[in-house]
């Protein structure tokens, strides 16, 4: 996310606004921030699967590290060698953007609401509130937001970040929700090796986008997981089925919104991707017209082992 502030901008975690609405991105130097206070508070879900329990122990050591140090330091140490982030529109190299950083004083927290993990345990994502403050002695939070953030088991058993997206918002209310997982039974899936699943899901993003292109808002209707979560800049997560149609509705009022598909992967188990890409977005109010170039990601996955579902779609701000 790509945050704009008075000396220069930022990308912020995940780059959407957990990057904040109005980054820029070249020109000036990329810097990262954003997130909820970091907490080591334990989920109300009891989490059993202890794949997913080490990626999460993992993104709240990303977390801790970048409070106890900076964020520039606690992104390098995380994010793989082929990460992606965004900015002005456009995928970059998370790791070499944040090789170019400088170290400042500003904090970036967050910490993990939601998480998920493939079949194969090698592969997951995992969502949550971010803040950002200016400086670390500053009481308040200028900016805050959440995250999307996608992780990869490595051949040495740690795991890295290799996506990271999110967008900004007014601050929340109440509390933040307790840690939890998908409420569906895992499937047990053993990884084939026969079987390129990043095409197959390149493939079914494909048709998603063309199908979209033809019928807008309803082509979601038949592929959006009961679990799914919806981010868009400006808003509050949406989880509530009836609220992410309401959002489809408005978000395509009086605009013709174009998916183009960059890349993305899949688990070794196949039941468990993302892909991301570019965004045109052309409003028209009246004879005045506005385009907006941005970002998007998307996780699918085949709850029931066969057809994919959208589990989380993301779209960033500027």
């Amino acid at each position: 996310m790509f945050f704009e502030t008075e000396s220069k901008s930022l990308i912020i975690k995940f780059n959407v606004m957990r990057y904040m609405s109005g980054y820029k991105i070249y020109g000036s130097l990329i810097f990262v921030c954003t997130l909820l206070v970091f907490s080591m508070k334990v989920s109300s879900q009891k989490i059993t699967n202890k794949d997913l329990q080490m990626m999460i122990n993992t993104e709240l050591a990303f977390a801790k590290l970048a409070k106890d140090s900076c964020t520039r330091t606690a992104f390098l140490a995380y994010l793989a060698d082929e990460s992606v982030m965004f900015g002005g529109g456009q995928p970059h190299n998370g790791k070499k953007q944040y090789e170019k950083m400088t170290k400042n004083e500003s904090l970036l927290s967050w910490e993990p609401v939601y998480a998920d993990i493939s079949a194969s345990g090698d592969f997951g994502y995992d969502t949550g509130p971010w803040e950002y403050r200016k400086t670390r002695s500053d009481d308040q939070p200028a900016y805050y937001g959440d995250f999307v953030s996608v992780w990869q088991k490595q051949p040495d058993g740690a795991w890295q970040l290799m996506v990271d997206l999110g967008i900004s918002h007014s601050k929340p209310e109440g509390e933040s929700p307790k840690l939890r997982t998908t409420a569906l039974i895992p499937k047990s899936v053993q990884p084939n090796q026969h079987i390129d699943f990043k095409s197959e899901l390149i493939s079914r993003e494909k048709d998603f986008i063309k199908s979209f292109s033809q019928a807008g808002d309803t082509a979601y209707i038949s592929v959006i997981s009961g679990e799914a979560r919806f981010f868009r800049d400006g808003l509050p997560v949406l989880v509530n089925s009836h609220d992410i149609k309401q959002m489809l509705l408005a978000q395509n009022k009086n605009k013709k919104i174009t998916y183009t598909l960059i890349n993305g992967d899949a688990a070794s188990s196949g039941d468990l991707g993302y892909v991301y890409g570019m965004v045109t977005i052309e409003s028209t109010d009246g004879a005045n017209k506005k385009i907006q170039n941005t970002n998007y990601q998307r996780i699918w996955k085949k709850e029931d082992g066969k057809n994919w579902k959208i589990i989380a779609d993301v779209i960033t701000g500027n």
